[in-house]
C-alpha cells in the first residue's frame, strides 16, 4: 500500500507566537523535575522489536505451525518512569 499524499498541513494564525510560550513551559516543567523522573517528557523507556524464527519440519504431528520462517513484532515498555535499584524485579533501566 502506498503512503496517502491526500493530506495537507494547517498552520494556526497564532503558532509562530503559541510554540515558543508552549516550549518555555515544557522548559520550566524539565526544571521542576523531582529526582525520580528522568525527563519532562517521554521518560519511560519503549522498545519497538523485530524479529523472526524458523519452525523446523520435523516436529511432532499435533503441532499447528507449519514449518517455515515466521516473522515477529512486539513493543515493551518499562512499568514506570522511577529507576529501580539494580536487581529488582522490575528494573528496566536502573
Amino acid at each position: 500500500m502506498d503512503p496517502s499524499t491526500d493530506w495537507a498541513e494547517t498552520v494556526g494564525a497564532d503558532e509562530e507566537d503559541r510554540l515558543p510560550r508552549l516550549a518555555e513551559k515544557l522548559a520550566g516543567a524539565q526544571k521542576l523535575r523531582d529526582g525520580a523522573t528522568p525527563r519532562a517528557l517521554h521518560a519511560k523507556m519503549h522498545a519497538g522489536l523485530r524479529a523472526s524464527f524458523t519452525v523446523l519440519g520435523d516436529l511432532p504431528p499435533g503441532i499447528v505451525m507449519r514449518a517455515r520462517k515466521h516473522a515477529y513484532y512486539a513493543s515493551t515498555k518499562a512499568r514506570d518512569a522511577a529507576k529501580e535499584p539494580d536487581g529488582s524485579q522490575w528494573d528496566a533501566g536502573g
